[in-house]
C-alpha cells in the first residue's frame, strides 16, 4: 500500500466543516450562558427594588406591607416588579417580630441568592450630580430629584454625562428614565476617553421609532449594530425602566413595558470594547429625566 503524505481535498472539506460546527456550538453555547446571567442580574435588580420599597414602606407607613401591590398603592413602586424567567417571588422571612421579617425577597427560580455587588448607584435625591462628568452640551440640571437633560425647547447636538469607573468590566445598569420632549435619550455602557468617547450607546430613538445599540470610536458614532421597532402604537412617553447587561462580548437591552418588562428586546454580540463607565445622554432636540441609576456587578 502506499504511504499517504497528504489530505484529500474531501478530508480538507470535511475537518473545515466539523471545525465550523464546533466554533458556532461554542459561540451559541457563550451566548446562551451571558443570556441567562442577564436574566438572573434582572431577577436579582427586581428583588432589590421590592427590598428597599418594603424597607421605605416600612418607616413611612409603620407597619410592614400585606402584599406588593401595597407598594405600588402606596407609591413605593410603580408597579409589581416580575421575575424576566418566570419565577415567583415571595418573602424569604415571614414571621412578624423577627427582625429578618420581610427583609429578603427569594425567587422560586433564582432562589435566594444575594443580589450582586452594586457598583454605583445615584438616585439625586441630595439635591446635586456630584460624582458625574459632564461633557459636550452639558445642559444637565437636578430638580425634584431628578436629573434634567437637555433643553425644553431648542436643540443640543451632543449632551453626555458619565457615571464611575472606566476599569468596569461586565455590568448591569438600569435607570428610570423618561422622554420629556423631543428625539430621544441614550444610556452608555463601557464608556472610555470620555471627552471623545469610545464605547457602546444604546439609545430610546423617538424620531426613529426604534430601540438601537450603535458603538462611538473616538467620538464618532457608527451605524446601528442592531435595533428593534416597538409594537405599533407604542407609548414613548412616561416612565421606563431600561436595562442593560454587558458580559463578555454581549449586550442585551431591556424595557420595563416590552416583552413583560425583563426579557430582552435587543442582544448584540460585539468583542471591541471591553470595559468602561456607563453614561447618559440626549441629542438635538431630545429633553428627558433620569432617576435611580444602579449598576450591578455581573
Amino acid at each position: 500500500m502506499m504511504d499517504r503524505k497528504a489530505f484529500t481535498l474531501v478530508e480538507i472539506v470535511v475537518v473545515g466543516a466539523v471545525i465550523s460546527l464546533m466554533a458556532a456550538g461554542i459561540a451559541a453555547v457563550t451566548v446562551m450562558k451571558a443570556r441567562e446571567t442577564a436574566l438572573e442580574n434582572i431577577c436579582a435588580e427586581a428583588r432589590r427594588r421590592i427590598q428597599h420599597a418594603e424597607e421605605q414602606y416600612a418607616l413611612g407607613e409603620g407597619a410592614h406591607s400585606t402584599g406588593l401591590q401595597d407598594l405600588v398603592d402606596a407609591g413605593y413602586l410603580r408597579a409589581v416588579p416580575a421575575c424576566p424567567s418566570g419565577g415567583v417571588y415571595a418573602w424569604e422571612n415571614t414571621t412578624p417580630g423577627d427582625p429578618l421579617y420581610q427583609s429578603a425577597i427569594v425567587c422560586s427560580i433564582h432562589g435566594a441568592v444575594e443580589p450582586p455587588a452594586v457598583l454605583g448607584a445615584d438616585d439625586f435625591n441630595d439635591g446635586s450630580a456630584d460624582g458625574w462628568s459632564l461633557y459636550k452640551g452639558k445642559r444637565w440640571a437636578v430638580d425634584d430629584g431628578k436629573l434634567l437633560g437637555g433643553k425644553e425647547k431648542g436643540r443640543v447636538n451632543k449632551n453626555w454625562a458619565f457615571f464611575g469607573d472606566e476599569g468596569w468590566e461586565d455590568y448591569t445598569v438600569s435607570v428610570d428614565a423618561e422622554l420629556l420632549a423631543g428625539h430621544g435619550y441614550g444610556l452608555f455602557v463601557r464608556a472610555t476617553d470620555l471627552k471623545k468617547v469610545d464605547g457602546y450607546s444604546v439609545k430610546y430613538d423617538q424620531q426613529n421609532g426604534v430601540f438601537s445599540v450603535t458603538e462611538y470610536t473616538n467620538g464618532r458614532e457608527s451605524k446601528p449594530l442592531a435595533s428593534y421597532s416597538p409594537p405599533a402604537g407604542y407609548d414613548w412617553g412616561g416612565e421606563k425602566t431600561l436595562t442593560v447587561g454587558v458580559s463578555g462580548d454581549t449586550i442585551q437591552v431591556s424595557v420595563s413595558d416590552i416583552a413583560g418588562g425583563g426579557q430582552p428586546v435587543l442582544t448584540v454580540t460585539d468583542p471591541t470594547y471591553s470595559h468602561g463607565a456607563v453614561g447618559l445622554s440626549t441629542w438635538k432636540k431630545g429633553y428627558a429625566s433620569f432617576d435611580n441609576v444602579t449598576v450591578t456587578e455581573q
